[in-house]
């Protein structure tokens, strides 16, 4: 199975969520994404950025708030790939350099069969 294209690692997360939501919203209309979907992802955006902005902060940061943080991203990272598959993957009038600017795997279009075995497989039954 291929890597996801979502970083695990938080601090590797905000970079990517902050360039994936800056090039869609300055490319929303051209792309036909409606504008409630892109508000309800950047609501999720200011939340995990609000909640990872207290935790960075090892001195002051409480076990709480790294759970708020991890929740959070969570969150955010379910609705960012549901909002991928729906707006992104899929749609035409984006680019693959765009796909790979934001981040996000571009699917293969072509097939790949693997050849017909040559020989039988070895079977054996043991009793």
């Amino acid at each position: 199975m291929a890597a996801s294209y979502v970083p695990l690692k938080k601090s590797a997360f905000s970079v990517f969520e902050i360039n994936l939501l800056t090039i869609v919203v300055a490319n929303a209309g051209a792309w036909g994404i409606l504008p409630a979907d892109v508000t309800d992802l950047q609501a999720l955006q200011t939340a995990f950025q609000n909640a990872w902005a207290i935790s960075q902060v090892s001195q002051t940061a409480t076990p709480t708030d790294r759970q708020t943080t991890n929740l959070a991203m969570a969150e955010y990272v379910t609705a960012i790939r549901a909002f991928v598959k729906q707006w992104l993957k899929y749609n035409p009038a984006i680019t693959p350099a765009e796909m790979t600017s934001m981040g996000v795997t571009i699917n293969s279009t072509t097939r790949h069969h693997e050849p017909v075995p040559a020989f039988p497989p070895i079977v054996s039954v043991q009793p």
